[in-house]
């Protein structure tokens, strides 16, 4: 029954339409060829740093960066410095963290000390897979040595909309997310760790590689321009 339900659950997505407020920067082959940037874990800590100055001069409200940076930069420590002091400059920067479990124990993988110096906004790109192997849910804050962490996309929609925290407590099966937005809450007990986890259903309304994107390097370049040849504009949006 429950298989016949989750299927049932897939139906009732909208895929109507991607939302014009979000571009998607995308690490594409074409950023990734040997001739244009090359292998991902080669890039300078620089290019994004620059990705985020140019999109912030062409006015984006957000930017977030969904990649841990765990290690120390392959050109060295001062790489690293010129992120890192790129997000201490920008306030409108999320970048990213996750939590495994190991020995029963929820263990947090933070970026690399230099970039924590820096106190940058973080969230979770954790999510909870069902038994089909289907995403449709997503914990929405953790507690961790570093305070409570939201979900990648609640980070960004804070900074979006303005929002301020309320409390990182479940009331009657929702969070309050603000003081006018409340968000549907399902909590579950993890097996493993008897950890309560509290998680939200993930409404998508549209499918895979519908949402604007501009090729990584593109921006680099400040070829600002997307993937269908047409100028993009920056000013409010998430990217």
């Amino acid at each position: 029954f429950l298989s016949f339900q989750k299927g049932l659950q897939n139906q009732f997505y909208d895929y109507d339409q991607a939302s014009s407020e979000i571009i998607v920067a995308a690490i594409d082959e074409t950023s990734l060829e040997e001739g244009n940037l090359g292998a991902l874990q080669t890039w300078p800590r620089a290019y994004y740093a620059q990705a985020i100055e140019t999109l912030n001069k062409n006015g984006a409200a957000v930017i977030g960066i969904d990649l841990t940076f765990p290690d120390q930069s392959a050109q060295g420590n001062e790489d690293d410095q010129i992120l890192a002091q790129t997000l201490e400059e920008n306030s409108n920067v999320v970048i990213s963290s996750h939590y495994i479990f190991e020995n029963g124990q929820k263990q947090f993988k933070w970026p690399n000390s230099t970039l924590l110096e820096a106190e940058p906004i973080m969230g979770m790109l954790n999510v909870s897979p069902d038994e089909d192997g289907f995403v449709r849910q997503l914990p929405i804050f953790s507690e961790s040595e570093k305070g409570v962490l939201e979900a990648f996309s609640l980070a960004i929609s804070r900074i979006y909309l303005h929002a301020e925290g309320v409390d990182y407590r479940i009331h009657d099966h929702r969070f309050d997310f603000s003081k006018t937005i409340q968000i549907p809450v399902i909590s579950q007990t993890d097996r493993a760790t008897k950890e309560e986890v509290n998680l939200m259903n993930i409404n998508y309304f549209a499918a895979p590689n519908e949402f604007r994107q501009i090729s990584f390097i593109d921006l680099l370049n400040g070829k600002l321009i997307d993937k269908d040849g047409e100028k993009i504009d920056f000013r409010d949006k998430i990217v």
